[in-house]
Formats: C-alpha cells, sequence, structure tokens
C-alpha cells in the first residue's frame, strides 16, 4: 500500500492571497502617508501666509502713524526704512521717537527697532526684534511726489526732506518648496500734509 507523505509548506493560492492582502495594506499606508504629507505642506503654507499677513499688518500700523518731527527724518534704503513716529516706552509713556524696519541679512530675517527722542539723541541703539525670519530678500521702492515737474516716481532710496506718499515692500520668504514673493504698498497719510516750518 501506497502511504502519502505529506509535505509542509504552503501552497500558490495561499501565497497569492498573502501577496493580494499585502499590497492592499501597502496602498492604505502609502495612500495615509501621502495625504499626511500634503496636509503638513497646507498648515506650513497657512502659517507662512499668517505670518506674512501679521508682518505686514504691523508695518502698515506703523507707517500710517509715521509724523512730522522736527529732528527725525524719513530715511530710507533697498532694504531698510526708519520713520518718525509716536512710540510707547517701557513705562507707557507715548512719546516721539524713530521706527526703524530692517532686513538682517546674517540672520535672514526683518528686524523691528523702535527709539524713543532721548535715546536717539543719547545714540543708545538697542537690538532689533525679529518680525519674520526666513526671507530670502527685500525692495523697499518709495513713492515720491515732484511738486515742480507735477510728476509722481518711485525711488529706490529716501535721502530727501519729508516724508514719501507711499513705500512698497517686496519681501521674498524661503520655504521648503521654493520661494514665495509677498509685495504690499501702503500710503501714507501724513505725506499729504506740508510740514509746519517753525
Amino acid at each position: 500500500m501506497k502511504q502519502w507523505v505529506k509535505l509542509k509548506g504552503f501552497t500558490f493560492v495561499e501565497i497569492m492571497v498573502v501577496c493580494a492582502m499585502l499590497s492592499i495594506v501597502g496602498l492604505v499606508v502609502s495612500g495615509v502617508l501621502v495625504n499626511g504629507i500634503n496636509l503638513w505642506d497646507r498648515v506650513n503654507r497657512v502659517v507662512l501666509e499668517e505670518d506674512i499677513a501679521i508682518f505686514f499688518h504691523k508695518l502698515t500700523d506703523d507707517l500710517k502713524n509715521t509724523i512730522y518731527f522736527n529732528g527725525i527724518n524719513f530715511k530710507g534704503g533697498d532694504i531698510s526704512f526708519a520713520i518718525p513716529a509716536v512710540i510707547t516706552n517701557e513705562d507707557g509713556l507715548s512719546l516721539p521717537g524713530r521706527i526703524t524696519y530692517y532686513f538682517d541679512q546674517s540672520c535672514n530675517s526683518i528686524n523691528r527697532k523702535h527709539e524713543d527722542y532721548a535715546e536717539i539723541y543719547q545714540n543708545k541703539s538697542s537690538e532689533g526684534e525679529i518680525i519674520i525670519s526666513n526671507v530670502e530678500s527685500v525692495k523697499i521702492l518709495y513713492y515720491a511726489y515732484f511738486k515742480e515737474e507735477n510728476t509722481y516716481e518711485w525711488l529706490d532710496e529716501w535721502q530727501t526732506d519729508g516724508i514719501p506718499q507711499a513705500v512698497k515692500m517686496e519681501v521674498v520668504l524661503k520655504t521648503e518648496g521654493g520661494n514665495n514673493k509677498f509685495i504690499k504698498t501702503i500710503s501714507i497719510p501724513v505725506s499729504k500734509i506740508e510740514p509746519v516750518q517753525a
């Protein structure tokens, strides 16, 4: 009589079923992973847009509160500018002073510094606070009105008396997906008022 020896192992059908199940599990896991990465990108993009919106809001408030003050002039270059404004010191007093925005290339950030009238003339320079980081580049332009020619023009720097009609700031932020460019033009209401000559 023949005796059948039972071999231990998997049949071809069992192996195919396991492979099918593993491929389905792999598809589900990769789908979850891809969705997680996309969600991470969207959340980071929203945070970036919120950060730049907060920065431009603060900048707009400062430029709209620019004042004429004898001895503190509006000065501006292509990556920084200083404006005369009313600032609040550590004691809570509102005093005339200067607010400076500048691009710190060593830290890749835009910083904001404020000094009251006494600090300006005592040469007490303080460190600026970082307003926004991961900045690739900054370009600032100043909108000027030339009364003699009755023309308007964008200038790369502001070294004259008076206050420009507007300031345009172009900020390029570094992100993982590349660079994002943001541009904001802010009018300065006090520029339409002629300064009182003492």
